[in-house]
């Protein structure tokens, strides 16, 4: 008999928001893109009935602010948590390359169309044959890997990309420390899916490493200026032009740029301060309590409950 239930993604919202509906038992969720972006049927009714709900940055926000404007008073802003072993207390100890050197450049997400990663690749093919040298390193899977690495052979790009597959959080942490820059190539998907606030994002920048990503969502609130380079979402020449500007720059700018990131991070991301500030939140629902009543037995509320999942 819990006094509260929360839930992370759709699916979970929508039993846990029926669940409320038939018990009366208190809820919230943390929205993410697919809540958000996607598959929205239910949300303003969820909004409205729920305790509280979480979100990982102002951009989600400003969208379930609009969808439910009486509820905006009980949608908080809580990045993602962060390792803190391999992300806060950890400092960096390597400086990235010089300029003129390989540019080792990494990138860390699922293969699926909303990370962007057959824009990346178009932008490599067109940044080496400028004559720049680089090497890109592909950590995680998906749907999407055979599709790309035909597309990596189809480009002549099959000696410079490494598609590493998943790994470990150690791991993800090495492939952090050997690089000169993280990307991230997000776009918005024909189905309006797209990365909110990547966690890999945070990650990056607190291993000191600098990033260049897009302006999608919530991207440009976490990557302040002088800690990364922000290009429009499915530029190809664009992200080209910037890796290459970014190729150009010195050793003791690329470190400047990923220590900007860290200081960033660790004053914003503060894992310790937001799990109080969620606790507390659970707290005041479970202090609040409320009464447990029956199901609705009106014909819309049962045509509603049948049709939630």
């Amino acid at each position: 008999q819990p006094d509260h239930l929360h839930a992370h993604l759709v699916r979970g919202t929508d039993v846990l928001w029926l669940t409320h509906r038939l018990t009366g038992r208190a809820f919230s969720f943390t929205a993410h893109s697919e809540n958000l972006y996607i598959k929205t049927r239910y949300i303003q009714r969820e909004l409205a009935d729920a305790d509280f709900v979480v979100t990982v940055c102002q951009y989600n926000r400003d969208l379930l602010t609009s969808q439910s404007p009486a509820s905006a008073g009980k949608i908080q802003v809580i990045h993602p948590f962060l390792n803190r072993d391999l992300y806060v207390t950890r400092t960096p100890t390597r400086r990235p390359g010089a300029a003129g050197g390989v540019l080792r450049l990494v990138s860390i997400c699922r293969l699926v169309p909303k990370k962007g990663v057959a824009v990346l690749l178009e932008a490599l093919h067109r940044l080496v044959k400028r004559g720049v040298s680089a090497q890109l390193t592909i950590v995680g899977d998906g749907p999407d890997r055979e599709r790309l690495e035909a597309m990596r052979a189809h480009l002549g790009l099959n000696r410079i990309v490494s598609f590493a597959g998943a790994r470990n959080a150690d791991a993800v942490r090495a492939a952090l420390d050997d690089a000169d820059c993280f990307v991230l190539a997000s776009v918005q998907t024909a189905e309006g899916d797209s990365d909110a606030t990547p966690t890999v994002l945070g990650e990056s920048m607190a291993a000191g490493l600098p990033v260049i990503s897009t302006r999608v969502a919530g991207i440009p609130e976490i990557v302040p200026e002088g800690a990364g380079l922000l290009v429009e979402s499915g530029d190809a020449q664009s992200l080209a032009d910037t890796l290459a500007a970014y190729a150009s720059l010195s050793q003791a700018d690329r470190y400047t740029m990923g220590a900007r990131g860290r200081s960033f991070v660790l004053a914003q991301w503060n894992g310790e301060r937001d799990a109080q500030r969620l606790a507390a939140l659970f707290e005041a629902s479970v202090i609040a309590g409320r009464p447990v009543r029956v199901a609705r037995s009106d014909p819309k509320n049962r045509a509603m409950g049948s049709t939630g999942g």
